[in-house]
């Protein structure tokens, strides 16, 4: 499998030292021959621990590992006839 990650987009915020990273958005490209799955996922500093010194091999790992998390976590809901239902749920 192939795994491409894409910096998206940057915000920092003012902090007590000065400049501080806010967040970062992150695209993933899951590839695995004729199997494709993408999406994006958003780094915050206070929950993904990231800073300005974290280098962007750390945040391509923390963004998959977090895009990982997500899709071993979903829930796929169904009604009582076992038939799948969408939801707006986040």
């Amino acid at each position: 499998m192939k795994i491409n990650t894409a910096i998206t987009n940057t915000s920092v915020k003012n902090g007590s030292l000065g400049l501080e990273l806010n967040e970062i958005t992150v695209t993933i490209d899951f590839r695995d021959g004729e199997n494709f799955f993408g999406g994006q996922v958003v780094l915050n500093s206070t929950e993904d621990n990231i800073n300005l010194q974290t280098s962007t091999e750390e945040i391509s790992n923390k963004a998959i590992e977090k895009a990982k998390n997500m899709i071993s976590n979903a829930t796929i809901y169904t009604d009582d006839e076992g038939n799948q239902i969408n939801t707006e749920e986040n």
